[in-house]
C-alpha cells in the first residue's frame, strides 16, 4: 500500500510540473482508400490545445476522461466548424462524416472520412482554421496521399486554406 500511495504522489508531483509545449501544431493526414472509395482523415492535435479551444468556444470544460460523450459532442462541432475538406469541382464542402477520437497520452486524435466517392479525386480545397484563434503560431500541416500522389502544405493563421492537386 505504501508502494502505491508513493508512485501515486509521484506521478502527481512529476505531471504537475510538465511545462507546456513551445509550438503548436497539428498534422492531418488524408487518404484515399480505392477500396471503400472514401476519402480518410486523421487529424493529430495536441491535448491541451484542444482543452482550452474548445474552452474558450463552448465556454465549457472539456473532460474527456469525465464525461465521454459530451467530449465527443464538443470535439466534434469544434472540428466541423474549423476543418473544411472539398474534393474535385463541388460546389460545397462535402459531408465530413466524424467518426471519433482517441487520445493517445498527450495527443488527440481525430478520424472522419467523406464516403461514396467513386474515383479519386485530382483537387481537393482544404481549409484547415484548427486552433489558429487561440496560437497566433499554430501551424496545421496537411498531408495528402491520392492514387500514390503525394501532396503536402502548412496552413496557419495567414494562410487558412489551400488547393492541392494530383
Amino acid at each position: 500500500m505504501k508502494k502505491i500511495i508513493i508512485l501515486f504522489c509521484s506521478y502527481w508531483i512529476f505531471t504537475a510540473f510538465v511545462p507546456p509545449h513551445d509550438y503548436h501544431v497539428s498534422i492531418t493526414q488524408i487518404y484515399y482508400d480505392s477500396t471503400t472509395q472514401a476519402l480518410q482523415v486523421s487529424i493529430q492535435l495536441f491535448g491541451d490545445d484542444v482543452e482550452k479551444a474548445i474552452e474558450k468556444n463552448a465556454a465549457i470544460s472539456w473532460k474527456p476522461l469525465q464525461d465521454f460523450h459530451s467530449a465527443d459532442s464538443l470535439l466534434r462541432a469544434y472540428i466541423e466548424q474549423n476543418f473544411k475538406l472539398l474534393p474535385d469541382s463541388q460546389q460545397q464542402a462535402a459531408v465530413l462524416q466524424y467518426l471519433g477520437f482517441e487520445i493517445d497520452h498527450d495527443e488527440v486524435w481525430c478520424y472522419a472520412e467523406i464516403p461514396s466517392l467513386p474515383q479519386a479525386p485530382k483537387h481537393l480545397y482544404i481549409k484547415n482554421t484548427l486552433l489558429t484563434e487561440i496560437f497566433a503560431q499554430q501551424s496545421n500541416i496537411i498531408q495528402a496521399n491520392i492514387g500514390g500522389h503525394e501532396k503536402s502544405v502548412s496552413l496557419h493563421r495567414q494562410q487558412r486554406e489551400a488547393v492541392l492537386e494530383f
